[in-house]
């Protein structure tokens, strides 16, 4: 007689989303797995439509909870889970049909703590934007041990999660780096592009990525004291702050005209090198690694929308956005 799977808890983080619940529902319906082996936990964050009702009547747990960051509603769902392993994915998210089998079996080995994979980048609407974020994704490997898991696509085991305290309630952002870190302390990460999950809430224009960046920048640094600086956070690090530098050095350039127009020059030449030097060599690995060189501009925008955007995160206000 085969063993019995390995039961599962899925865990909803939301708030105010009846607009996308039903596609995710309807694809958790339509997963490859024994129902008596999962559970779904929707973690209702003081939502005002139909949200809840709709979660039960398609026979999900519903969990209330007031105030808080996005970490402590993972948590909270975290909390009443039954499972042995716990399924994060977020409310504007769909599913492929075989997301847990492909992830459940990595857990086999006693020694990964957590598996997951990048989302995918839904192509509706077709904006290059999303074509350059699916495009990314498509260069990664297939699969690998990476540095850090979504959040909105990650599976833990509970007694790993429990070891590590669970998402750190104080950050509003970059959560899911920080404990992937600290999970990594314990037991390894795994990324398999085969756990497929489509996240349509992934930015289609250049300004939803800079607002998007520009929130996920402000706890980018706070996340790196906490768990400790990684030599892999580096660059993510440092190179938000070289471009914030290089474009300060660029402004200067009118300054200098005004006294010496030689070396005003000399500076603005040296200060677009800087700029945007590290952005061409950029798009163009990617350019490469993902077989589409007549995307090199559109990476090249999207750069350095990002770097603009990271660096500016720690300080900007961004709730005023």
């Amino acid at each position: 007689m085969n063993p019995s799977p390995v039961k599962v808890s899925i865990i909803i983080p939301a708030r105010n989303e009846a607009a996308h619940l039903p596609a995710l529902l309807s694809s958790l319906a339509r997963v490859v797995y024994p129902r008596d082996s999962m559970e779904i936990i929707l973690v209702d964050h003081e939502s005002t439509d139909a949200t809840s009702r709709i979660a039960r009547e398609a026979g999900a747990k519903v969990v209330g909870k007031r105030g808080g960051t996005i970490s402590s509603v993972r948590n909270s769902g975290a909390q009443v889970a039954t499972g042995e392993i716990l399924a994060f994915v977020d409310a504007d998210c769909t599913v492929d049909e075989e997301w847990l089998m492909s992830a459940v079996c990595h857990f086999e080995d006693a020694g990964v703590g957590a598996v997951g994979s990048y989302h995918v980048v839904p192509l509706d609407p077709p904006t290059w934007v999303r074509q350059v974020l699916q495009k990314q994704i498509e260069a990664r490997p297939s699969l690998t041990k990476p540095n850090w898991l979504p959040s909105g696509n990650m599976f833990v085991r509970r007694k790993t999660f429990r070891e590590c305290g669970g998402f750190d309630e104080s950050m509003g952002t970059c959560e899911d780096v920080d404990l992937s870190y600290r999970i990594a302390q314990h037991a390894r990460l795994v990324a398999d592009a085969r756990i497929r999950c489509w996240h349509h809430g992934e930015p289609r224009t250049l300004w939803e990525v800079f607002r998007k960046e520009l929130w996920r920048g402000r706890d980018n640094l706070i996340g790196a004291f906490r768990h400790g600086l990684k030599s892999s956070e580096i660059p993510s690090l440092v190179l938000p702050i070289y471009f914030i530098v290089a474009i300060g050095c660029l402004f200067v350039t009118p300054v200098l005209w005004m006294f010496n127009s030689s070396l005003a020059l000399w500076w603005l030449i040296v200060s677009s090198l800087a700029l945007f030097g590290p952005i061409i060599l950029l798009s163009g690995l990617l350019s490469i690694r993902s077989g589409t060189v007549r995307y090199f501009f559109h990476f090249g925008a999207y750069f350095l929308t990002y770097f603009l955007a990271r660096g500016l995160g720690p300080v900007y206000a961004w709730r005023n956005i």
